[in-house]
């Protein structure tokens, strides 16, 4: 019995010796991030967020703290060390980066995974530092704010540019190490990515310059430079040129069958089904045919399958009329100029 005591004790004083155990990849982050932080002397000049920045990486150095967590406890950092700029006057006017916080924690509530990391706004690698962060003619009411700070003890720092570039100092290396965390995973969801993009200028429809330009608008609402971004899932179809062979039934013999012109006048279309045998879309649509005895125009509705094939009916003076047509201007899809239509220019993160 005394042995089985013996043997349990061990088991559990070693206990912290095995949590302690980490992968050597892991054990050279930690190290890095030591010390980088002992290079950076600007960090004590706000400890409380030194401090903070400490404790995450000694959690996760320390394998108390997992790595499907970090995410959260990055977010947490920059969450408290948002309230104690707060807490000192310094608002969102001052430090436009806390107005991007919101979007962290969307990402973070969503628990879409670690690849989430190549999605935070990229303010968050830069917008810390004073010159991203701060408007020149904000700096002397920021100086005020960090002066009374400093003579209540709350921070060392000597100016609102010290104080900024401690909280930079600070998040700076523990992001490193998230990410230096998650390489693999990102570098996969950043190749998944580039697939999309690919299949997206694959599969979807050709777009004339006037869709183009709706449908990119729409796309970059929410965007800003530096997102790693998904390509959109739908696109919206307007005003869209086409050649149909229509038939009509009670059309004169020899007027049955005739090419004709059709616009698509607005419509919608799901690039991504992946059977051909399944509608993409469908768009209200005018058709153009010259037949002896009926009108040259109608109107009906038009049906996609697999983005490219459209099968659609008309009415044309109580007739009804069946057309096929493919979109011959995938001929002339130009992939470059319709992603740099997408994803140029961008705004800059506010």
């Amino acid at each position: 019995m005394r042995t089985i005591c013996a043997v349990l004790l061990c088991g559990v004083l070693a206990l912290p010796a095995v949590a302690q155990a980490l992968p050597d990849d892991i054990k050279e982050n930690c190290t890095r991030y030591r010390n980088d932080v002992k290079e950076r002397e600007d960090a004590q000049r706000w400890k409380r967020v030194a401090d903070l920045a400490a404790g995450v990486a000694e959690q996760y150095c320390g394998a108390s703290l997992p790595p499907d967590k970090l995410p959260v406890a990055l977010f947490e950092f920059l969450s408290e060390s948002s309230r104690e700029l707060e807490s000192m006057g310094i608002d969102e006017k001052i430090f436009p980066f806390r107005a991007q916080l919101p979007k962290v924690k969307a990402i973070v509530d969503a628990e879409r995974g670690i690849p989430n990391m190549a999605m935070l706004p990229p303010g968050l690698a830069t917008g810390v530092s004073f010159e991203g962060s701060v408007r020149v003619s904000d700096v002397p009411a920021c100086d005020r704010v960090v002066g009374a700070a400093r003579e209540a003890k709350r921070v060392a720092a000597q100016s609102c540019r010290q104080l900024l570039e401690s909280l930079h100092a600070s998040y700076e290396p523990l992001q490193l190490l998230v990410q230096r965390a998650y390489t693999k995973e990102v570098k996969q969801y950043l190749d998944g990515l580039q697939l999309q993009w690919d299949d997206f200028l694959t599969r979807s429809r050709a777009q004339t310059a006037l869709e183009l330009a709706v449908n990119s608008y729409f796309w970059r609402k929410d965007k800003t430079s530096g997102m790693f971004l998904e390509p959109p899932t739908w696109q919206l179809v307007l005003l869209h040129p086409s050649v149909v062979l229509e038939y009509v039934d009670k059309a004169l013999d020899g007027n049955r069958s005739e090419e004709g012109l059709m616009l698509e006048v607005v419509g919608a279309n799901w690039w991504r089904s992946k059977s051909w045998y399944v509608p993409t879309g469908a768009s209200y649509v005018l058709v153009y045919s010259d037949r002896a005895g009926l009108p040259d125009w109608a109107n009906g509705v038009a049906v996609y399958f697999d983005s490219k094939y459209v099968l659609g009916a008309t009415r044309r003076d109580g007739n009804t009329g069946y057309f096929i047509s493919v979109d011959l201007l995938e001929l002339y899809k130009d992939k470059k100029k319709t992603l740099d239509k997408y994803t140029r220019n961008l705004p800059a993160p506010k």
